[in-house]
């Protein structure tokens, strides 16, 4: 019976360098993706200073049929689309004061500790949803999703968490832009530096 094949041998080891490289480009693509998970998450930043805040009343709190319909107008006409399909805004207990899917509104969920801590120290947080929470199960079947939250406040200073969910692909889709506009000239640079140490390493 043959025996498993080896690589040891002289003639079947992987040029000198070649690990570097792919090792340089598995890095790359991962810092490429964090990029890309950054660019959406400043989309969401821009999208509650600019359309979730101004359109934020104190009755929203309280479930006010005009609060509600303010911000309901808003998200629909701005930030709904291909790169954002649910936008749900959280007070600090749990509680769902609004969702474009308005089954969710009023229904009460534990907070996770990220974001507690987003309302307690204010800033812009990206994870990927975790479709299995009873919180997310209607956005189940979307595949994955980003979800990206801040807090926003109210004219009173009462803070809420506004949250965003995004399709995975549109990361994957930037991570593939970025990825590609350094990593030729970067590529090529670690190249050329094999080819000049292919005498000492061979």
């Amino acid at each position: 019976m043959m025996g498993r094949i080896s690589l040891t041998r002289r003639g079947l080891e992987p040029p000198p360098g070649v690990p570097l490289v792919q090792a340089f480009a598995a890095q790359g693509r991962r810092l490429a993706e964090a990029a890309a998970v950054t660019d959406a998450a400043k989309t969401a930043d821009v999208l509650a200073d600019v359309v979730a805040q101004p359109a934020l009343q104190d009755g929203l709190l309280t479930g006010s049929p005009a609060a509600l319909s303010a911000m309901d107008q808003a998200v629909r006409a701005h930030v709904l689309g291909r790169s954002i399909v649910r936008v749900k805004i959280w007070d600090p207990t749990g509680r769902i004061l609004y969702s474009d899917a308005p089954s969710l509104i009023g229904e009460r969920f534990p907070l996770g500790s990220a974001e507690r801590d987003v309302l307690t120290n204010p800033q812009t947080r990206a994870d990927v949803s975790d479709l299995t929470s009873p919180e997310n199960r209607l956005e189940r079947g979307r595949g994955k999703l980003l979800q990206v939250y801040r807090p926003i406040w109210t004219p009173a200073g009462n803070p809420v968490l506004f949250e965003t969910y995004a399709p995975y692909d549109e990361v994957t889709v930037r991570t593939g832009q970025i990825w590609r506009g350094f990593a030729g000239v970067t590529l090529t640079s670690l190249l050329l530096l094999v080819v000049l140490l292919m005498p000492i390493l061979w």
